[in-house]
């Protein structure tokens, strides 16, 4: 099949696409692997002086890939411990694998952006990442005023607090776009309380879109192009 999709690439031009589906367990990841190596081979071209091959890119890639997809990156720099203790990361079973060093495992991340070249954004992408984990941790109680919220407990405030250090925005600013709606008319903007539960829909909304572009970006960066 791999050869298939490259001789149809090469010598008619045509864009291919390759969906690797299965179950847990069934080998999504090798199986991607194979085929990244198979098609960097096949389209590599020998490396300039001081540079890497586009093998050595494509493959040291996946890492990337799948940090961004396990979102299990630990590291005190962003205020992050267990992942149990992350709402967004303990929605399943955590389990600790024989044989997996998580420490090792963030090195070999860590490497792989330095090999395919996006060691001056790195910084950004976990502080991005540690934002979204702490949002998901914000819990909402009913406020003072009829049918409107505010942060739980001391806890939920300094997870507030957190994210919006990482996000670089104003503390009160990211806190109404989850307990108020701004509503815009012809001569004035109103702001509307909402409720705990409306609340918490706004807050992994703008977990859901932040992510999602985050991934897009990394997905869509030139760095990730391989010309075959």
């Amino acid at each position: 099949m791999y050869c298939m999709i490259h001789r149809q690439m090469v010598n008619e031009g045509i864009s291919q696409s390759i969906l690797v589906s299965g179950e847990s367990g069934a080998g999504k990841t090798e199986s991607t692997k194979n085929l990244m190596q198979y098609l960097a081979y096949m389209g590599g071209r020998p490396p300039a002086p001081g540079q890497r091959s586009v093998e050595q890119q494509v493959l040291e890639s996946n890492p990337v890939l799948e940090a961004f997809g396990n979102a299990k990156t630990v590291t005190e720099k962003y205020k992050l411990g267990k992942a149990k203790s992350f709402h967004y990361l303990n929605q399943t079973n955590c389990f600790e694998l024989t044989g997996v060093d998580e420490a090792k495992e963030y090195i070999a991340t860590r490497k792989a952006m330095d090999v395919v070249g996006i060691t001056h954004d790195e910084q950004a992408i976990f502080r991005i990442v540690a934002a979204i984990l702490h949002l998901g941790n914000i819990e909402f109680t009913k406020g003072n005023e009829p049918d409107s919220s505010k942060p739980k407990d001391d806890q939920s405030k300094l997870h507030m607090k957190t994210a919006a250090e990482l996000f670089k925005c104003d503390l009160e600013a990211l806190e109404d776009s989850f307990c108020k709606r701004v509503i815009v008319t012809r001569d004035e903007s109103i702001k509307k309380s909402l409720d705990p539960i409306a609340a918490a829909v706004n807050r992994d909304a703008l977990a859901k879109i932040v992510y999602s572009r985050l991934f897009d970006w990394y997905a869509s960066s030139e760095w990730m192009i391989v010309i075959v």
